[in-house]
C-alpha cells in the first residue's frame, strides 16, 4: 500500500488525474484509497488529502481526450495540473497531449498503487513520460523538421530574463526565482542554487504563476515571453 507521507505539491490548486473509461473503474479504488472523497458523480470522483489539496480522477472517451483537457484548462481551477494515464496502444495521443502541455503521462501498464505513486512523487517535477511512450517520443522528435517541430534542434536558445522590462510588482525576491525558472530549472534545483529551502521556493513560484496567470511553469516561460520579460539567446557554439 502506498504512504502519501509528504505534502502534494504547492504550486498547483487542483490535480487532475485522467483515465480511460475501460481503465477507470479497475483503477479507482487504489487511487481514492488514501483520500477523503468529496464527491462522485458517472465521469470523476473528487478526493482531498489532510492538507486540502483537491484531486481529481476523471474519466475520458479517446475521441474526446483533448477536449477535456481544453475544457480543465480553461474552464476548470484556475491552475490545474493535469496528469493522464494513457493506454500503451494510443501512443499516437502523446503528441496531442505535449502540445496541450500535458507532460505527465503514465502507462496503463502500471498498477493502481505504482501509478498512485508516480502521481504523487512527480506532482513537482516539469515532466514525467512512462518508460512505454519513450519509442514513440524519441520518433516523434526526429521526426518533427524544423518548420513544425515542436522542440528545434537547431539553432539552440537560452533564454535570459529582461530585468528592465520587468513591472514593479514583482518583488527583489521574485525576480531571483524567474531567474532561475527561465532556465527550466526544477524547484528542488532552484532552492539548492539560490540557498533556499523548497517551501520557500514553492511559495515564491506560486504567486508568480497567479501574478501572470499561468497554470504551470512551461505557461509562465511562454507568458513572459508574450510580455517581452525574457529575451532569447543563441546559445554559444551553436
Amino acid at each position: 500500500m502506498v504512504q502519501i507521507g509528504k505534502e502534494w505539491s504547492a504550486l498547483f490548486d487542483v490535480y487532475y488525474l485522467l483515465l480511460e473509461e475501460t481503465d477507470y473503474k479497475w483503477y479507482v479504488p487504489d487511487l481514492a484509497q488514501p483520500f477523503a472523497i468529496e464527491e462522485t458523480s458517472n465521469d470523476y470522483i473528487k478526493m482531498k488529502d489532510k492538507k486540502g489539496t483537491l484531486q481529481v480522477i476523471w474519466k475520458f472517451q479517446t475521441l474526446n481526450l483533448i477536449n477535456l483537457v481544453n475544457e480543465l484548462q480553461t474552464k476548470g481551477a484556475t491552475n490545474p495540473h493535469i496528469s493522464v494515464m494513457l493506454p500503451v496502444n494510443k501512443a499516437y495521443l502523446l503528441e496531442k497531449l505535449l502540445e496541450q502541455n500535458v507532460t505527465h503521462i503514465f502507462s496503463n501498464l502500471r498498477s493502481g498503487q505504482s501509478v498512485l505513486q508516480v502521481w504523487h512523487e512527480h506532482s513537482s517535477s516539469p515532466s514525467f513520460i512512462d518508460v512505454p511512450f519513450h519509442t514513440h517520443l524519441v520518433s516523434l522528435i526526429s521526426s518533427h523538421n524544423e518548420e513544425n517541430s515542436f522542440i528545434k534542434k537547431d539553432p539552440f536558445y537560452n533564454l535570459r530574463l529582461k530585468e528592465e522590462e520587468l513591472p514593479s510588482y514583482f518583488t527583489e525576491s521574485e525576480v531571483v526565482i524567474m531567474h532561475e525558472m527561465v532556465q527550466g530549472k526544477s524547484n528542488q534545483q532552484i532552492a539548492k542554487d539560490v540557498y533556499l529551502s523548497v517551501p520557500t521556493v514553492n511559495g515564491h513560484v506560486s504567486r508568480l504563476l497567479k501574478k501572470l496567470s499561468a497554470r504551470n511553469k512551461c505557461h509562465f516561460i511562454k507568458k513572459t515571453l508574450e510580455k517581452g520579460f525574457v529575451k532569447m539567446e543563441k546559445s554559444e557554439g551553436r
